[in-house]
């Protein structure tokens, strides 16, 4: 096996790790990162985004939205009145998107003022999706899904039996993908109409992976990892083996990465197990492909 893993250790500090090391390697410890500087933030759960200054911007429990600079200095912090578990996204014009579990959905410049915010009945903690012509998807658990202008009115919204913390994903055509906890999976169109859905059987707390051929995988806490087409058919599932909370990525070849509990799992385009990698220690996050082929998740130390 070629692949090749770093580890990005779940601390209450925000760090940039150097630390790729080649092979698989079994039951081993992972090596000593290498640490270019860090900052103290209090818990975080928001994956950051990077701005094209090379700004980070996270969301943290305590302190709100914080944007910290390429050197790892803190440029401003946006207060909100409740823990961010959002990740946010930046839009083509630098505004930064997130929601908050204080029930509301912001709008932030890059300079850390607020442009609008939007109220649902509830958390917020689905990651946004930006589309093309500047509409903003994301759920919340007041079990709706919205779509909102770039001014921060409704466009539109989409009731679901179940809370919504998945985070959604636009298909090349513009159909928005995401699970929920009613144990159905959504395809929606981007006037807001249900294409289909697909039932599960356990809640859906992970986001969707698109492949370039239009196929969609996503997992549940039943255990499985489903794989489906674009017309919403399952093409195969395939029992994990244990509760995820993960979300899939792809890699270049086709390959998909999830974590699983306490192990990182690769799965073949056509539904098998390609190999696990036991991580030691349980992770809900997502891992990352680099360019080489290298894997990247994070393991709480």
């Amino acid at each position: 096996m070629s692949s090749r893993f770093c580890f990005l250790s779940r601390l209450t500090r925000v760090a940039i790790f150097v630390c790729v090391f080649a092979g698989l390697i079994v039951n081993a410890a992972p090596p000593s990162p290498a640490v270019k500087w860090s900052v103290a933030t209090g818990r975080v759960d928001s994956s950051p985004a990077v701005g094209r200054d090379g700004t980070l911007y996270f969301g943290t429990f305590a302190r709100g939205l914080m944007a910290l600079s390429p050197k790892g200095e803190i440029k401003w912090t946006f207060k909100t009145f409740s823990e961010i578990r959002s990740s946010p996204a930046i839009g083509a014009d630098g505004t930064i998107y997130f929601g908050c579990r204080d029930c509301k959905f912001y709008a932030v410049s890059p300079q850390g003022k607020k442009k609008w915010e939007f109220t649902a009945a509830k958390w917020i903690d689905s990651s946004p999706a930006l589309a093309r012509d500047g509409t903003i998807y994301f759920g919340s658990w007041d079990k709706q899904f919205y779509a909102l202008n770039s001014d921060g009115t409704l466009k539109w919204k989409f009731p679901t039996g179940g809370e919504i913390d998945s985070s959604p994903a636009i298909g090349l055509d513009g159909t928005i993908y995401f699970g929920s906890h009613d144990k159905k999976f959504y395809a929606l169109t981007p006037d807001g109409e249900k294409k289909w859905e697909f039932a599960a059987s356990g809640r859906i707390i992970s986001s969707p992976a698109l492949n370039s051929d239009g196929e969609i995988y996503f997992t549940s806490v039943d255990g499985y990892f489903y794989a489906l087409d674009s017309d919403g058919n399952l093409r195969w599932k395939l029992d994990t083996g244990s509760i995820t909370q993960s979300s899939p990525v792809i890699g270049m070849d086709g390959t998909i990465y999830v974590g699983v509990n306490d192990f990182l799992l690769a799965i073949t385009r056509d539904g098998k197990k390609k190999w696990t990698w036991p991580g030691g220690m349980p992770t809900q996050t997502s891992p990352a492909v680099l360019a080489d082929n290298s894997v990247c998740f994070a393991v709480p130390f």
